[in-house]
């Protein structure tokens, strides 16, 4: 803080780089590991009395414990861990209804903490409300007035997390959060249609890469990685192969749609990519179905580039 919010800086009594915020940001998370198990009481006694949604200090307080609280705690430790602080703010994420900026440092909380301890926290409850609150941060045009709220463009979700964090939840008996993600695509495949086009599309975009990306990731973390210190995933929350072939049934459709989008086919290629790698006989059909008639057209060559860097990337 005393950097940070130095009170002499602006009298030019001390002066500090541009960089030093994320260089003291980077320092924190590579040494969050290290932390003792006590860390996380220690800063809930210290940052918890600033926990007020009605006052300043609350984005200053969330800012820190998304900064500082450890996640990778082995299970036999998660009663000094996550299980002190988890309920209470997930039961103020769930009450609080108007997207303030602090929000969005909560979710990044969350995910960074279902990415480290996949199987062991019970998602289930909350999967619906996580769902509808991912949609509503997408901020899409909905009926004849295209009405858009400007507070969540400047505090929405941050996608790359939001993508974590469903990755995490995926898996294991209930299928739940397949269920749910299957409707989420469902109900913004429209907005993939190379028609539409708007400031929501790069976020759409953003989501249809990262995801299947990210799959690959945890794919090759449950089935390939050779074993390290972190908390391993029980073999009751591993992917099946039925759950990549229905994540990937759910998936391919606004791919397929968004290959002749106008902000460029890239992210396109690099899901059909991802996609291949996992189930390369319910993508590549398709794939070429799209090529051959693009191969011929006269009157659309964008189609023809487009589907052949598709074709490149798988």
């Amino acid at each position: 803080e005393r950097i940070l919010y130095s009170k002499t800086e602006h009298l030019g009594l001390n002066w500090f780089p541009n960089s030093v915020e994320s260089v003291l940001k980077t320092l924190v998370k590579n040494c969050r590991l290290y932390f003792p198990e006590s860390a996380t009481a220690e800063m809930l006694d210290e940052w918890r009395p600033l926990m007020c949604p009605f006052d300043v200090t609350m984005q200053k307080a969330i800012t820190y414990f998304e900064l500082f609280l450890p996640t990778t705690l082995p299970p036999e430790c998660h009663h000094k861990g996550f299980k002190l602080w988890f309920d209470e703010f997930l039961g103020l994420w769930v009450s609080v209804q108007n997207l303030p900026q602090w929000e969005g440092h909560l979710v990044n909380l969350f995910a960074r903490l279902a990415t480290d301890n996949i199987g062991y926290i019970n998602w289930d409850p909350y999967i619906p409300k996580i769902f509808t609150r991912i949609l509503r941060s997408l901020n899409l045009p909905v009926g004849s007035n295209q009405m858009m709220v400007p507070r969540f463009l400047t505090n929405a979700y941050d996608i790359g997390h939001a993508v974590m964090w469903i990755t995490a939840m995926m898996g294991g008996p209930s299928k739940l959060v397949q269920k749910h993600l299957a409707g989420l695509f469902q109900s913004i495949a429209s907005f993939y249609h190379p028609s539409n086009n708007g400031r929501w599309l790069n976020k759409l975009m953003k989501l249809l890469q990262r995801l299947p990306s990210n799959i690959v990731r945890r794919l090759h973390r449950e089935r390939y990685k050779k074993m390290s210190w972190l908390t391993p995933v029980p073999d009751s929350h591993k992917l099946s192969d039925q759950d990549i072939t229905e994540f990937v049934e759910c998936i391919i459709q606004p791919v397929l749609l968004a290959m002749f989008s106008k902000t460029g086919s890239l992210e396109a290629a690099q899901a059909l990519q991802n996609l291949a790698l996992m189930r390369p006989e319910l993508v590549i059909p398709p794939v070429l179905e799209k090529t051959y008639p693009a191969l011929e057209t006269l009157t659309e060559p964008h189609q023809l580039t487009a589907t052949l860097s598709c074709v490149i990337g798988v």
